[in-house]
């Protein structure tokens, strides 16, 4: 008789990442930002439940001094695909004059290489200033433009 080693994943992905399946080269809906001392392009994105980053971004730059830790996370991506997170981590962020902590779930065959989602939004009261393309950060103590990633 065979057995089947118990799956530690829900059937049903738990979070939503909805910025996994675009490719809109048009959208300004990027920021500069540094995570643990390495700069990076992160989207802003308040259809994601989650704060993500890809494993490229992980392994290129944040391997030797942020340790990965479990995390057994199923998310659902923009184009439907079930995303399993590799794990977490936490880490220093800054973007324009603010510091701040952030949990981030680390995903494989990610197509962005930083998103911001609901919880950071959240987290630091954030605004979308679409008539000046910002991004206003706790109440307005840092205010940083919105971009496409162009010059």
């Amino acid at each position: 008789m065979c057995r089947s080693k118990q799956n530690k994943f829900s059937a049903q992905p738990t979070k939503f990442i909805s910025a996994t399946g675009l490719n809109n080269t048009k959208a300004s809906n990027l920021i500069k930002i540094w995570v643990a001392n390495h700069f990076g392009m992160a989207m802003v994105d308040s259809g994601a439940t989650i704060s993500a980053i890809s494993a490229d971004f992980y392994y290129a730059n944040l391997q030797k001094t942020v340790p990965l830790e479990k995390a057994y996370l199923l998310a659902t991506g923009a184009s439907g695909a079930t995303l399993r997170a590799i794990g977490q981590i936490h880490v220093t962020i800054e973007i324009g004059r603010l510091s701040m902590e952030q949990t981030f779930q680390v995903f494989e065959n990610f197509r962005h290489s930083i998103i911001l989602g609901l919880d950071f939004l959240d987290q630091q009261k954030a605004r979308l200033n679409f008539d000046d393309k910002t991004l206003v950060l706790q109440s307005g103590i840092t205010e940083v433009p919105l971009t496409n990633g162009e010059k």
